[in-house]
């Protein structure tokens, strides 16, 4: 698996969970909008959060990707995209 997608499904993973939360509450009988609107607000200030801090989150990433490659005992390599 190469290293973006690696990047790529923890970025989705850590999203998804977020998204989660406020699926399972738009999912309630009585909803609690205030509280909705709140972890949304969350969602975006996390997103920002992330754009804005990319290079430390891809590091923070990549060592969760390292860690759950060694766990699989998976080696990450990165493929050469431009020749010499």
């Amino acid at each position: 698996m190469s290293v973006f997608l690696m990047y790529f499904h923890i970025f989705l993973v850590v999203v998804f969970i977020w998204i989660i939360r406020i699926y399972k509450l738009l999912q309630k009988e009585i909803i609690d909008l205030k509280e909705v609107i709140g972890i949304t607000g969350d969602v975006v200030i996390e997103l920002k959060s992330i754009r804005s801090n990319c290079t430390n989150e891809l590091k923070n990433i990549f060592s969760q990707a390292q860690e759950m490659a060694e766990k699989i005992e998976l080696e990450l390599t990165a493929k050469r995209l431009c020749k010499r």
